[in-house]
């Protein structure tokens, strides 16, 4: 008789000294991980995916895609219809730390997502199409994906769960944690996104939010630090060294991506006077790379298990990339500027695939969710910094050169305010105006020191990572909602059910 059940897909975590010899991690104190012990010779269960377990990715990848393409086109369109761009957080970390264990990351399965992701940021060119139609099919566009997504995650995607009445799921939610999570992260980035533009960054509509959603924000780390019975985040994701420093590098690799993404196609626009369609491809350089290079980055740790050295290339790669931004002027070949962008796209990419592994490798297998919930959330945060950072650089430094102009001094202040709407206002002057020139070359000064301040959070990530540990990748993922998949195997003459 055959009979067909559940099982759940394995995981991974358990510590090592070495990227070579896996060995499990020493008690939480200060030993050196050279004085770690050996670990058991259990293998963990093959990673064999079926059917149903592609046809969840599939959806996943679809949806985060759909994600990707608002986030990276409007940075394109904005100039055409003056909108703002989205701060989006991602949620992919929690489904997928239920799916895919950290050893397999190089495996497809593994980086499916990273790679419709990466491959999304050509949305560039789906708000380049703005300048021919109405900026809402930017949104519109969205609607027939969104629905092949849903349908499929609906159909295939089945997890383990717990079982219980309502009332007591009711009382498991961290509610005061949750409202002091909410209220204070979106109090704190609404002041971020209209600080230096709706309102100057020293005025108290600014600053006000800004003090208060900052001690919101520690009141909620001392709630679920001391108080909350089941807290919203586990304080334990962040008392690992390798685990913070991961946090805290996915962040700046947030505001690096993020500044690049969105201050690179207006350099295309306003100084080299390309169309929103042309600077999207213009930014190719940077987006083609990012996909091939988290690809193969996560297949070379999956056959070497040595994500700390390519960590460290990556860094090296994004710091080395971002220093050539440095060198972009008004009068820069294409070919020059091609080359300029490569190197950066290439450290990007291959950190997407290091950082997660870093974080999955070093966080209990009880807190794997949590911890790649926290670092997907470090980094979108992190992206909306960046977006903030460099509109403060760029509005200082492009005053600072417009006020060495008589042209353009007097209105210095309110032209380096925004630098989408510059863009418009620099294409609309005649091409052999004197203010245009002045204004071309005062934007890529302003930009010139947004390059030069992501080259030095760069450097800052690269230094950080030589202080994260080597841990092993091989150890099985222990979760109570592991992926349901129906699979068949012979036992003798006949077939039966695993559960």
């Amino acid at each position: 008789m055959e009979k067909s059940s559940q099982t759940s897909t394995p995981g991974v975590t358990t510590p090592l000294p070495s990227e070579t010899k896996p060995e499990v991690p020493p008690a939480p104190s200060s030993i050196d991980s050279s004085e770690q012990t050996p670990s058991s010779t259990t293998e963990p269960e093959p990673f064999n995916p079926g059917w149903r377990f592609v046809a969840t990715f599939l959806s996943l990848c679809i949806i985060v895609l759909m994600t990707a393409l608002d986030a990276t086109s409007l940075s394109v369109a904005l100039p055409v219809h003056n909108g703002q761009i989205p701060r989006r957080l991602r949620h992919r970390g929690f489904l997928e730390r239920h799916l895919v264990p950290a050893y397999v990351d190089g495996h497809p399965a593994g980086y499916w997502v990273d790679i419709a992701y990466f491959r999304a940021e050509t949305a560039d060119l789906c708000g380049g199409f703005a300048q021919n139609v109405s900026w809402r099919w930017v949104f519109w566009i969205n609607l027939p994906f969104i629905g092949i997504g849903g349908a499929l995650i609906t159909l295939f995607l089945h997890l383990n769960y717990r079982t219980s009445s309502f009332m007591v799921k009711l009382r498991r939610i961290d509610w005061l944690g949750m409202f002091l999570f909410l209220s204070s992260t979106t109090g704190f980035l609404i002041p971020i996104t209209w600080g230096g533009v709706q309102y100057p960054w020293d005025s108290w509509r600014t600053l006000v939010p800004l003090i208060v959603c900052a001690l919101g924000i520690t009141g909620f780390i001392l709630h679920q630090e001391y108080l909350a019975s089941e807290p919203l985040i586990r304080t334990s994701v962040f008392k690992n060294r390798t685990a913070a420093i991961a946090y805290l590098s996915s962040a700046i690799h947030g505001i690096i991506l993020w500044s690049i993404l969105y201050y690179l196609p207006l350099y295309f626009q306003a100084v080299k006077g390309m169309t929103p369609i042309m600077s999207g491809i213009a930014v190719f350089p940077w987006t083609f790379t990012v996909a091939p290079a988290a690809a193969i980055s996560g297949i070379a740790i999956a056959k070497s298990g040595r994500y700390r050295t390519m960590n460290w290339v990556g860094w090296g790669f994004l710091t080395f990339g971002n220093g050539l931004l440095i060198y972009l002027d008004t009068d820069t070949s294409t070919v020059s500027w091609i080359f300029l962008n490569l190197v950066g796209g290439v450290g990007a990419g291959m950190l997407f695939a290091t950082m997660l592994i870093a974080v999955q490798a070093s966080s209990s297998s009880e807190d794997q969710a949590y911890a790649a919930n926290m670092f997907s959330f470090a980094r979108a945060f992190g992206q909306t910094l960046g977006v903030a950072i460099g509109g403060v650089v760029f509005q200082n430094q492009a005053k600072k050169k417009m006020l060495t102009y008589p042209l353009l001094a007097e209105k210095a202040d309110a032209y380096s305010r925004d630098a989408a709407g510059l863009v418009e206002l620099i294409k609309e002057l005649p091409g052999d105006s004197l203010v245009k020139l002045q204004l071309r070359e005062s934007y890529t000064e302003g930009l010139r020191y947004v390059w030069i301040v992501m080259t030095v959070f760069a450097f800052v990530g690269f230094v950080m990572n030589f202080w994260i540990k080597a841990y092993s990748l091989d150890a099985a993922l222990a979760t109570e909602q592991g992926f349901k998949e129906k699979k068949k195997v012979k036992d003798g003459e006949k077939e039966i059910g695993v559960q």
